[in-house]
């Protein structure tokens, strides 16, 4: 079941579908109004984001993708880096949304999040390129405020 399929609200899950327990189900369009991760490419690699976009489609349309996590100390130039990245993108833009995101909305007046997204980056830009409408995602922080952000009960 890919992420575009689910549905704002969905209870019932069918045996097809694996997204975790305890997940909820994020409106891809309002969570980029707070980490356009589209625009702001959050892993402090030297590329315009406008040329990132097309890299990714290109790379994915081939199949040219990374399965596993990137690891920052393992590459050697800035050129590797946004090589390896994009790669990973065009993995989660070619293949399902299986493990939820994990959000911080923060606490208002305690505990301000400057970048919302704490796990699940590439999943997150993956799947938006992709035109997903939704993503599952683990939200932490203010209950209120999770639910004024993203219309979500935790």
């Amino acid at each position: 079941m890919r992420c575009e399929k689910l549905v704002e609200g969905e209870q019932d899950r069918d045996a097809s579908s694996s997204w975790a327990e305890g997940s909820v189900l994020v409106d891809i369009d309002k969570l980029l109004s707070y980490a356009n991760v589209l625009v702001d490419l959050p892993w402090g690699i030297s590329v315009d984001p406008g040329q990132f976009a097309p890299l990714v489609k290109s790379l994915a349309a081939r199949n040219n993708v990374r399965a596993t996590p990137v690891i920052e100390r393992e590459l050697r130039s800035d050129i590797e880096r946004v090589i390896e990245h994009a790669k990973r993108c065009a993995y989660f833009m070619n293949n399902e949304c299986i493990d939820p995101i994990s959000i911080d909305v923060g606490i208002p007046g305690m505990c301000n999040v400057s970048w919302i997204v704490e796990d699940g980056n590439h999943r997150f830009y993956g799947r938006a390129l992709a035109g997903d409408e939704m993503i599952p995602a683990f939200i932490s922080g203010s209950v209120i405020q999770a639910e004024e952000m993203f219309g979500v009960s935790l």
